[in-house]
């Protein structure tokens, strides 16, 4: 199966993000998928953070001081993905990805 990279970008929003890491990580066949959470905020990450980013498939690229704005947060998640996966996409921090993509891909990439 191709490696398939879902890109999070996301600023200030850690309330949401966590509920979208929550939902992603409960999901059994989205557990293979590699995410990358590029954060460009400046508010410090809560704690709960932490419980995802040690993750194996997780990749977070924590703010680097600087302020970037949302389409630089974008270009340094899908530098990063390009590094890893196949397959990229992106979500917002308040969205949902339902489990059948993976059926998806495995799908088109076997035809």
């Amino acid at each position: 199966m191709p490696k398939v990279v879902l890109c999070i970008p996301t600023k200030n929003r850690y309330g949401t993000l966590l509920n979208l890491l929550m939902d992603l990580s409960c999901e059994e066949k989205l557990q293979h998928i590699k995410i990358v959470i590029a954060d460009c905020s400046d508010e410090t990450p809560p704690i709960q953070l932490s419980e995802f980013t040690i993750l194996p498939n997780v990749h977070y690229l924590a703010p680097n001081g600087e302020q970037l704005s949302m389409r630089a947060n974008w270009d340094r998640a899908l530098r990063h993905a390009k590094e890893i996966g196949d397959w990229i996409s992106f979500i917002g921090d308040d969205d949902y990805l339902s489990p059948e993509v993976v059926d998806l891909v495995e799908l088109v990439t076997s035809q």
